[in-house]
């Protein structure tokens, strides 16, 4: 059977100063994003910023796989899960902050404090009040104030007590959704110990029309390169599915190990009726050496050049078989 490419479980040198770095740039989005949770209270609203946050911890957490070559899918789980937490506990703490700046004139504005006190007395108890308020309380009063359901806190049903812990169960399997699978994923991606970089130019070499299941048996039951070299040979220029032949390599070193993967493509229609391209994987980064690269190039090559040549026959029939209508009438 034929060598595919398997992550080495080795990190790079700046795995850890980017990590840091990239703590710090969630830490710095999720104030941004703990702002607008705070003037934007509706919950659907409110779904759509986690979306968005979770998209860029996911953005970050790749980008410190790929600038730190991580090529350990638990280091990148552990990377994605501590960028997560890092932004929740960051949301919740500047919350709180949040609070505790704004409590005084809540107290103030409250109306349960005494009347006619000393203004010195009075600022010395809100400041009591402030400095015992503390985070579980906060907790507490997030989970009893929840969201509104209408328009800016105006006609709607309130959202309180156990489904606030509901919602930020949610957000956190947003996070999770958004940010784990993209970083792993990175880690995933073919990297070339030998010169120390990821193998990220993506070439698609031949899209083939599959005119019948043989040919996808005949990929399948590969069971060396030799085998995969070996391009089947439709039988017709019409199908509905078709085999894409997508090579990744190491920019600017075509002299280097590439790999090789082969999807199964066709169309299917979305939620709007559009067809769409679905790909079913049928050999994933099988490892060529740069002779078997070039074999594959130039196989591709003749396959293509013979398909356009039956391609052109057929429009030659065509157009023959018009002109002796057309004579005939």
């Amino acid at each position: 059977m034929f060598d595919t490419y398997k992550p080495s479980g080795r990190i790079g040198m700046l795995t850890w100063p980017l990590l840091l770095l990239g703590l710090i740039v969630v830490v710095a989005a999720a104030f941004a994003y703990q702002i607008g949770l705070r003037f934007i209270p509706l919950i659907y609203i409110n779904l759509l910023l986690a979306l968005g946050m979770g998209m860029l911890i996911g953005k970050v957490g790749a980008m410190v796989v790929q600038q730190g070559k991580v090529r350990n899918i638990t280091v990148a789980a552990i990377i994605a899960l501590s960028l997560i937490l890092f932004a929740i506990v960051a949301k919740f703490g500047f919350q709180y902050l949040g609070e505790r700046q704004n409590l005084p004139e809540i107290v103030r504005q409250s109306g349960e404090l005494p009347p006619n006190l000393d203004t010195a007395i009075l600022d010395n108890l809100i400041e009591e009040i402030v400095k015992s308020y503390t985070f579980v309380e906060h907790i507490k009063d997030r989970v009893d104030t929840g969201w509104n359901l209408g328009r800016m806190g105006r006609n709607g049903a309130p959202i309180n007590g156990f489904f606030v812990y509901l919602v930020w169960i949610i957000e956190a399997g947003i996070f999770v959704y958004c940010a784990v699978m993209p970083t792993i994923r990175a880690a995933r991606e073919p990297f070339s110990e030998k010169l120390d970089a990821w193998a990220s130019e993506v070439e698609v070499l031949m899209t083939l029309p599959i005119s019948d299941q043989s040919m996808v048996t005949q990929i399948q039951s590969a069971q060396t390169v030799v085998d995969l070299l070996k391009l089947p040979i439709p039988k017709t220029d019409q199908a509905t599915e078709f085999g894409v032949y997508r090579v990744n390599s190491i920019p600017g070193q075509e002299l280097e190990d590439a790999y090789l993967s082969v999807d199964v493509m066709d169309f299917r229609p979305n939620k709007d009726g559009e067809q769409v391209p679905h790909f079913k994987p049928l050999v994933k980064m099988a490892i060529l050496s740069s002779e078997q690269r070039k074999i594959l190039i130039d196989n591709a090559s003749l396959l293509k050049e013979a398909m356009d040549d039956y391609r052109a026959s057929l429009e030659e029939e065509a157009a023959a078989a018009s002109a002796d209508e057309t004579d005939g009438g």
